[in-house]
């Protein structure tokens, strides 16, 4: 499964395999708990240069996943480097 059908599945509870209705339900409660305002949007990870290079990162390395206890510099100056071009450009929903 890739991400922008994980999204789907998040948005439109219907289509989710009966196996990952718990999980999506449960993502659902968190992202609209307390009555929060909240969306779930797929971006692809090479115009999200934070998470192409996390990615990466951990496929170097054959990780799936990985903890760090801090941010590598790195990581932090994609991050900052994403927010400025986000702010400067408008959202465009599907």
């Amino acid at each position: 499964m890739d991400a922008r059908e994980a999204v789907h599945m998040i948005d439109v509870i219907k289509s989710v395999p009966s196996s990952l209705r718990p999980l999506a339900a449960d993502i659902r409660r968190v992202l609209w708990a307390n009555g929060w305002q909240s969306s779930i949007v797929h971006i692809n990870r090479e115009a999200n240069s934070a998470a192409n290079w996390a990615a990466k990162f951990g496929h170097q390395r054959n990780w799936s996943s990985f903890l760090v206890d801090e941010i590598p510099f790195v990581l932090k100056a994609l991050v900052a480097n994403d927010v400025r071009r986000a702010a400067a450009s408008p959202l465009r929903l599907p």
